[in-house]
């Protein structure tokens, strides 16, 4: 299993694991072909205003082997803690600074699986993951596609994001870097609107993360 492929065979010794037990992630320099295409692009957050847009949990996080037994990462080893942990902070940052957006935030999602009986898909076993994979570029695969739709209906969000996956490392310089992928998509249609990977830098992997967040949805781009 990879990070950025489920049909590539892995290298065990370039990552470590943090969060998918029993499975390995490739080198991050097999995503490299992917970067000037993706790196660090914007939202167009205009597009989300007065919508109602629902995001998913993630369901993979990983980091480069230098890293395993690192001690900053140290809740990302649990890995029911370091996903919940992701969506909270992501989740924070996305309402934080868009205030006109209605959003359907992966515990809302939980709440609304547990009472479907079933009809509602459980949010954190739709195989979204495999959306980190970047040659997936217009439209989103089966079984996914399904359940982001019963998702919308359910929700009425016309749009729907998908932390996708993150790894974290370090630079030269021992700051840790946060490299997320994110994916926007039309569940209606389950064509993909937008995806970037965008990697961002900090003393702690919250600040790490926020700053990721913060390229991908600058605040000081949006309206006053």
């Amino acid at each position: 299993m990879t990070l950025f492929s489920r049909s590539r065979t892995a290298r065990p010794t370039s990552v470590a694991l943090l969060m998918l037990a029993g499975l390995t992630v490739p080198l991050l320099a097999q995503s490299s072909k992917y970067q000037k295409q993706y790196q660090d692009r914007v939202l167009g957050v205009q597009a989300l205003a007065g919508q109602i847009v629902a995001v998913v949990p993630i369901t993979f996080i990983g980091a480069d082997s230098s890293l395993k037994g690192d001690s900053a990462l140290a809740l990302y080893w649990n890995r029911t803690a370091g996903l919940r942990h992701f969506d909270s902070l992501f989740g924070n940052y996305l309402t934080g600074v868009l205030l006109e957006t209605k959003w359907v935030l992966p515990p809302e999602l939980r709440k609304l699986n547990v009472r479907s009986s079933g009809y509602f898909p459980d949010p954190d076993l739709m195989g979204q993951g495999a959306m980190r994979n970047p040659a997936i570029k217009k439209k989103v695969p089966e079984p996914l596609e399904s359940k982001l739709r019963a998702i919308s209906g359910v929700t009425n969000a016309r749009v729907i994001i998908i932390p996708a996956g993150v790894v974290f490392d370090r630079d030269s310089t021992g700051m840790l870097l946060a490299k997320v992928s994110v994916v926007l998509v039309d569940p209606r249609l389950g064509d993909i609107k937008y995806r970037t990977i965008t990697t961002g830098k900090g003393v702690t992997p919250d600040a790490a993360l926020r700053s990721a967040f913060a390229i991908m949805v600058p605040p000081e781009s949006l309206p006053e």
